[in-house]
């Protein structure tokens, strides 16, 4: 691990560029207006446009606020840079700020108080994953007795690893926040699974389930700085709860809750598959850097990380079989892990205190004076790499603190953020958002279809799903009304593969709905649809295609995605339950539901392609890295799901990414869906 340097204190520095760009990121979701056009993107200053904020104290920590511009040296690259802007922000204490009065009651007042720089915004992440129970318990109360004693004039969220920026709400209620991290318990080598999610992770070997905490992690740190980029400009803080990631379990730790029971994992003597540094072994450093260190950057985000564990000599205990040499070395690796943290992000490390109280004050002073510069880049970098930036104050006795610098973006991003007209989304976007637009207006037919694809269980070819239900508005009368759907299904040559009536799957619940899996081959396929009242009497007649795939084709394969809904973690834990549950045929959400997507991945000769997934807008553009999909229950090989909580998405139309890749190879399906208030 390199070393931290303290010579020099990194420096803070928010594009202005990022900024908007970010910005733009969560509008850009939304409907165009009634005009039909999108607003064109405004920039402050240019998209070479620097902002630096930077934290300047005396010898007792105190902010120094006499500064001006004139006070100030910035260079980059070792460059001079000319100061054309300069503010002082104070947050206030709330005791006389009217906006600090009133609860923050709605999305719309949650945003609007989140821009306002007169408040200081912190996120509490408590990393379960990453800190053992009996140190959460310690600490929980130190940190609740902390946030009890904040202003009206702080804000403040609780996340988690699973829940990320979904289950994030900013409150300056913080005797209800405190309470929220009174229940934290921590569950590091504990692999007991409480969310579904890792229900279908727990026969994994502990080296697998661990990595997987980590990639969660990581993906709800990176979200979330992302997410408080588009609140404003100024300084956010994350409270990092954890004692640090690692890279392998340990040999000889004691883990509980795994296929492998409550035991030591097994000693390796002088191996370094088992005892590696705890970053280094699977490069959670450089993972570190290109995700959740460069979203932090870019959204000045700052990280202040609170080791549970206090002023502690040892990481293991007499019970577990870990060498005194390991034992020391893991503790200071994963303690440095948590230094690097705060130094990559202008934090302060919270590490080695059994009081973490004076160094939480200490960041509530961090934000509550500093100084916001710009300047206009004299280098304009396109190269998408990181810049340093250093500043100076010609004032002796005082302490610096900002970033390091930024990563430039590349010619392309300029170009296309800086275009005046909307840019053309891909033509896949294009095609997913005009299915899902298409399936969901309201035109005269009295039922919506759905179709989808599986491999075939039995034989090659595909299972394929054909699914109705009743449109919003149709007429309920008995005579007038759906009652059931026949349908017609045949090949481009006419060959019939089904035909048959589909009936509701659960009648005079809701609008009806039914659905019916039939195999079909590869190829055009044409389904003429029947919607019949009560008497069978034909109310209407509509035709649909679809586009069997060939599950026989080599390369990685991804089958149809199929969508469900679910307002509670247990609609979705039934749905699982249930052997063949109806798919969603019109893809509109409430924020108040929860989404899960199922699909099969596949590669050659039964191996499995790597899987990532996005969630983008409607010009195509990643808003953030969702986590990995997991394995369905006890499936079949090759059959996994994801579950999207909506809580947090603006009302809006978006895209749900899924691409599979092996041996070079990329395949990829979009999901388009709606989002309503």
């Amino acid at each position: 691990m390199p070393p931290v340097s303290r010579r020099f204190r990194p420096v803070r520095v928010g594009l202005v560029l990022a900024a908007v760009s970010l910005c733009l990121a969560w509008p850009a979701a939304q409907g165009p207006d009634d005009g039909g056009q999108e607003a064109p993107p405004t920039f402050r200053g240019g998209v070479d446009a620097v902002s630096v904020d930077v934290i300047v104290t005396d010898r007792n920590g105190q902010p120094v606020r006499d500064l001006t511009a004139a006070d100030f040296e910035v260079r980059e690259e070792g460059d001079p840079q000319t100061v054309t802007s300069f503010r002082l922000v104070e947050t206030g204490n709330g005791l006389d700020d009217p906006g600090a009065a009133s609860e923050i009651l709605s999305l719309e007042q949650e945003r609007r108080e989140a821009a306002r720089l007169e408040n200081r915004l912190f996120v509490v992440f408590l990393d379960d994953y990453h800190v053992r129970r009996g140190n959460s318990m310690r600490s929980r109360q130190q940190l609740a007795d902390f946030l009890r004693g904040l202003s009206r004039n702080d804000l403040v969220a609780i996340a988690t690893p699973l829940s990320g920026v979904a289950g994030m709400t900013f409150s300056r209620n913080h005797a209800l926040t405190s309470n929220e991290v009174m229940a934290f318990e921590g569950r590091k080598y504990d692999y007991t699974p409480k969310a579904p999610i890792e229900y279908r992770y727990q026969t994994l070997p502990v080296e697998q389930q661990e990595q997987l905490r980590n990639s969660l992690t990581m993906t709800a740190l990176q979200n979330i700085s992302e997410y408080l980029g588009t609140l404003r400009e100024g300084r956010k803080a994350i409270i990092y709860v954890s004692e640090g990631m690692s890279g392998a379990v340990p040999s000889g730790v004691r883990v509980s809750g795994s296929w492998q029971g409550s035991q030591p994992i097994g000693r390796v003597e002088n191996s370094r598959t088992q005892a590696q540094d705890f970053f280094e072994d699977a490069g959670l450093l450089s993972e570190l850097e290109a995700r959740v260190f460069r979203a932090a950057t870019r959204n000045n985000v700052s990280f202040y990380p609170l080791d549970p564990r206090g002023l502690a000599n040892f990481e293991f205990g007499v019970d577990e079989d870990v060498s005194n040499e390991n034992d020391r070395r893991i503790l200071r690796e994963s303690t440095d892990l948590l230094r690097v943290m705060a130094d990559r992000t202008e934090g302060r490390a919270i590490v080695g205190r059994n009081d973490p109280l004076p160094a939480l004050r200490q960041m509530v002073q961090d934000s509550s004076a500093y100084y916001l510069l710009g300047y206009t880049s004299s280098r304009s970098p396109r190269d998408g790499k990181f810049h340093e930036i250093r500043v100076r104050v010609n004032r002796r006795d005082v302490e610096v603190r900002a970033r390091r610098g930024y990563w430039a973006f590349t010619a392309e991003d300029v170009m296309r953020a800086t275009t005046p007209t909307r840019p053309e989304s891909p033509a896949e976007v294009t095609a997913a958002l005009d299915a899902m637009r298409s399936a969901t207006a309201n035109r005269s037919r009295q039922v919506s279809v759905w179709m989808g694809a599986e491999r075939a269980e039995a034989r090659p070819g595909a299972a394929v799903t054909f699914a109705w239900e009743v449109r919003s508005g149709a007429p309920t009368d008995a005579s007038d009304a759906v009652d059931r759907v026949a349908i017609v299904a045949t090949t481009l040559s006419g060959t019939e593969v089904y035909s048959g009536t589909v009936a509701p799957a659960s009648p005079g619940t809701g609008r009806p709905a039914g659905h019916v899996t039939f195999e079909a081959p590869p190829g055009p396929l044409r389904v003429r649809v029947t919607p019949e009242n009560a008497r069978g009497l034909r109310l209407d007649a509509d035709e649909a295609a679809f586009d069997v795939p060939d599950f026989t084709t080599t390369g990685p394969q991804l089958t149809t995605p199929f969508l469900f809904r679910g307002r509670t973690a247990r609609d979705l834990q039934a749905i699982r339950q249930t052997a063949s549950p109806a798919p969603v045929v019109n893809a509109v959400f409430g924020r108040a539901e929860r989404m899960l997507i199922r699909f099969g991945a596949y590669g050659p000769g039964g191996t499995a392609p790597s899987l990532t997934m996005r969630l983008l807008n409607q010009n195509g553009d990643q808003l953030a890295a969702l986590p990995p999909p997991a394995p369905r229950g006890n499936a079949s090989p090759g059959l996994f799901e994801s579950e999207l909580a909506l809580g947090s998405f603006p009302p809006g139309e978006y895209l749900v990414e899924i691409a599979a890749e092996q041996a070079g190879e990329r395949v990829k399906q979009l999901v388009a869906l709606r989002v309503t208030g």
